[in-house]
């Protein structure tokens, strides 16, 4: 199976123009500019308390200080989940990071934020699809649960990775490949063919 997915990536990989095969030993060649144009992001569940939660895809990170004992026992009494979601290009530039937070509010305008957490939040210098690096700030938003669902996916392809790449069009060289993992929202097909017309293809 795994010979199978790779060979199908390979194929794949070729025929949008990401790489080529080598003229000396027949392996796929990916040049540098289009290593950045391969995108590759997954969740996880982040925890005050090391409670388990449906957020995220990952096992959970617990947050503790580590100039003080810790015997397994959950010291904050908050179960409250946040899911984050960042990642890479495969030339290793890292994606700034976007924070799905809980909340108990019924509507959208009833939705609030403490604003000046964010001065805590530092920008992510990368360049992408972008004729030079620039900072770019992480990304947030908000809903019941604290993870991602269909409308929630959408709204940070949009919000959050598409202007990475404002030269993004569905031609040999200016394509981005969005590997993912399988989750709400994958299966999207009005969002599927959208990013497509704009060159993005999500890969799962």
């Amino acid at each position: 199976f795994l010979i199978m997915w790779f060979n199908t990536w390979e194929a794949n990989l070729i025929q949008l123009g990401f790489g080529k095969k080598s003229d000396v030993d027949g392996r796929l060649e990916i040049p540098d500019d289009q290593l950045v144009r391969i995108l590759n992001f997954d969740e996880t569940c982040c925890s005050t308390d090391g409670s388990g939660d449906a957020a995220g895809g990952r096992p959970e990170a617990v947050f503790y200080n580590p100039n003080l004992p810790f015997v397994g026992q959950a010291t904050s009494k908050s179960s409250s989940t946040t899911t984050m979601i960042t990642g890479s290009n495969a030339a290793g530039e890292a994606i700034p990071p976007h924070f799905q937070f809980m909340t108990s509010a019924q509507s959208e305008d009833a939705m609030r934020m403490r604003m000046d957490m964010a001065e805590y939040f530092p920008d992510i210098l990368c360049k992408f699809g972008r004729e030079t690096a620039l900072p770019t700030a992480i990304s947030y938003g908000m809903n019941k649960k604290g993870g991602m669902d269909e409308k929630e996916f959408e709204k940070y392809i949009k919000n959050s990775i598409l202007h990475l790449y404002p030269d993004a069009c569905d031609v040999p060289g200016k394509r981005v490949i969005i590997k993912v993992d399988s989750g709400p929202g994958r299966l999207n097909t009005e969002l599927l063919a959208e990013l497509r017309l704009m060159g993005f293809y999500l890969y799962p």
